[in-house]
């Protein structure tokens, strides 16, 4: 009989002929792009590529590979000396698998090539030990050596891997939880003929059998990457397994667990809560390399745990002075910056730490600093003077991504201190004219509305140059979620009662520097509204407002607009707040957040009356 929690995706490749390479995709690697930081101005800075610092080795066979004692013999030699120890001897059926698993390490650590032995008579031996002795193997031999005849290459038609697999039918009542999910663990890859589809769904049948034998951590690890293999119903119950299993788990052990859900993209939010709450209850703390690895795989997750992220980290701020790799210090800024989490602690002892290891730094830490700290909207004196030692390196030639040296001008430029000579380089066609011919729209429009920052703070900093800069872009704003744009116009809609929309209000404009305002208005000394026709937007005055009258900018910000730990606008943010401010605007924000809680239009209406009152009477 059938299961009844297999996916509907594996019923219907048993259906059809189905290429198995659609099934071979479950040992993708993580590799996170350069994220963006969110910002309702649609202006992004990326951060270096991110992805997870624990690599294998693959010169050697790593020690934490779990191999018999008839593996050991093989397990560092080349392809030939294993083969060369099975002459002049008669083959057992453990032996048989021990050998198979030694050349698939050597093709999974050593790049051996399959080439190099699959039509060696040596070899063929091999395998009919196996297959003679299959029948009466224990379950791990059977799953274990039928692995390695798939994964060396050994045809899936051949009579060595259709006797193992007949072999797992025949036996199948045996094998415990741990047998049935390591054998689903690979086999899955490979469903090619009628007999392989047959070994899947009685392995899943006596998986519903067995379920409640799991408990380890290994069974975990492999369960996570198989989980699409069952329906709904059946994968919550194996979930459930997971999150009672998770209190028992080592430290690294979850680290592992959390960076997988991370590479199957798995964001499962109750797994993901359980896994942050005990961890925090383990006396051990991930190390400084996981606990990258894990703000890494949370960003991919789109997950966020304050508590979590507070206790690993700060127990690493008084142990940054120690740390010896330049990688870690940049792997540690970077995911400080993705996460939005403004540790000033880590923040200032990383800069210390690079500030007294210049020589050890290469242009990935120097760059992922400048980034972080931008990003971030972190600046003190120790910021400015790390600053003028490292920013010399950010040249055209040391820096050979156009988008690189656009990301690390602009974030200078957040910082208040891009010099004037990478200013007028990035500024000239030669460099720019490429940037805004990009083929993605969302890169394209991105270098655009920072190209427009840089000309704004280009027109500020340095006005004598700005005739000369002849960079004109029309200013977009890119599309955002329903949610943002419904909660924006929401805003704009009770602050229509206050300044009326059709004559004194100006709404979703985005000003010649490329910053998005959500309205705009003037009011004159007695806090009435102007019409705005009259006088134009601030970025397209037909003539100038009376004195004492202000030009306000309404910005609606969200919780991806402010840092998390300490608590302060993102450094795009604050860049547009000082680009609106050098163009006559008062600027006020307002957090939806607190907006959203008020709960009728009259206390709306009052909210955002008290808003502007406030910063009309501060000189905001």
């Amino acid at each position: 009989m059938m299961s009844r929690h297999i996916s509907a995706s594996l019923l219907r490749s048993y259906n059809c002929n189905i290429s198995a390479s659609l099934f071979r995709n479950y040992n993708c690697k993580l590799n996170l792009s350069s994220s963006h930081f969110g910002t309702p101005h649609f202006i992004s800075s990326s951060l270096p590529n991110i992805c997870f610092n624990h690599r294998l080795d693959i010169s050697t066979v790593p020690e934490n590979i779990q191999v018999s004692k008839y593996v050991k013999p093989f397990i560092n030699q080349p392809v030939e000396e294993i083969l060369a120890g099975t002459e002049k001897k008669s083959i057992s059926g453990p032996e048989s698998v021990s050998i198979l698993k030694a050349l698939r390490m050597q093709i999974l650590f050593k790049g051996a090539s399959r080439e190099s032995f699959k039509d060696d008579s040596r070899f063929k031996i091999i395998c009919k030990a196996f297959e003679k002795n299959c029948m009466e193997m224990k379950p791990n031999l059977i799953v274990s050596g039928l692995r390695s005849l798939l994964e060396v290459g050994v045809s899936t038609n051949s009579s060595y891997v259709v006797s193992a697999q007949k072999s797992i039918l025949s036996n199948i009542q045996n094998f415990s939880a741990f047998h049935v999910i390591g054998c689903l663990y690979y086999h899955h890859k490979y469903i090619e003929t009628d007999l392989q589809k047959k070994v899947i769904f009685r392995l899943i049948d006596q998986l519903e059998k067995t379920v409640n034998e799991i408990s380890t951590s290994a069974e975990v690890l492999m369960l996570v990457h198989i989980l699409h293999l069952f329906d709904k119903e059946f994968q919550k119950h194996l979930e459930q397994k997971i999150i009672d299993i998770l209190p028992s788990l080592q430290v690294n052990e979850m680290c592992k667990l959390i960076c997988l859900l991370a590479e199957k993209s798995n964001r499962n939010v109750l797994i993901l809560n359980n896994l942050a709450f005990f961890m925090r209850q383990k006396l051990d703390k991930p190390d400084l390399s996981e606990t990258v690895d894990i703000f890494y795989a949370f960003k991919k997750l789109n997950f966020f745990d304050p508590k979590l992220f507070g206790y690993l980290l700060n127990h690493f701020e008084d142990e940054i002075s120690s740390v010896k790799q330049a990688s870690l210090i940049s792997g540690l800024l970077t995911a400080c910056g993705h996460m939005r989490w403004r540790h000033t602690g880590i923040l200032e002892n990383c800069g210390n730490w690079i500030k007294n290891n210049l020589n050890h730094c290469k242009s990935r830490e120097f760059i992922s600093y400048v980034l972080t700290v931008a990003a971030l909207n972190f600046s003190n004196l120790q910021v400015k003077i790390i600053l003028e030692k490292i920013t010399p390196h950010f040249t055209v030639k040391n820096i050979s991504s156009p988008d690189a040296l656009l990301n690390i001008t602009w974030s200078l430029g957040i910082l208040d201190s891009v010099p004037k000579g990478l200013l007028l380089e990035v500024l000239s066609p030669e460099f720019y004219k490429p940037l805004v011919e990009h083929s993605d729209i969302q890169t394209k429009v991105s270098n655009q509305l920072k190209l427009l920052n840089l000309k704004g703070i280009l027109k500020k900093n340095y006005p004598e140059f700005i005739f000369g800069c002849d960079l004109f872009l029309d200013p977009i704003k890119l599309p955002e979620s329903s949610v943002i744009e419904k909660s924006r116009q929401h805003v704009v809609n009770v602050l229509s009662i206050l300044i009326p929309k059709e004559k004194f209000l100006s709404v979703n404009q985005v000003s010649d520097t490329g910053i998005f305002i959500d309205a705009e208005f003037i009011l004159n000394e007695k806090e009435k509204p102007l019409p705005i026709q009259e006088f134009g937007l601030g970025f397209r005055e037909s003539k100038p407002i009376p004195d004492g009258c202000k030009r306000v900018a309404i910005l609606v910000m969200f919780q991806k607009d402010f840092t998390h730990c300490s608590r302060e606008l993102t450094g795009v943010n604050a860049l547009g707040t000082r680009l609106l401010k050098n163009a006559g605007y008062t600027v006020i924000y307002i957090p939806y957040e607190e907006f959203s809680k008020t709960k009728t239009d009259v206390q709306k209406v009052k909210f955002l009356s008290d808003k502007i009152k406030k910063a009309l009477h501060s000189g905001s």
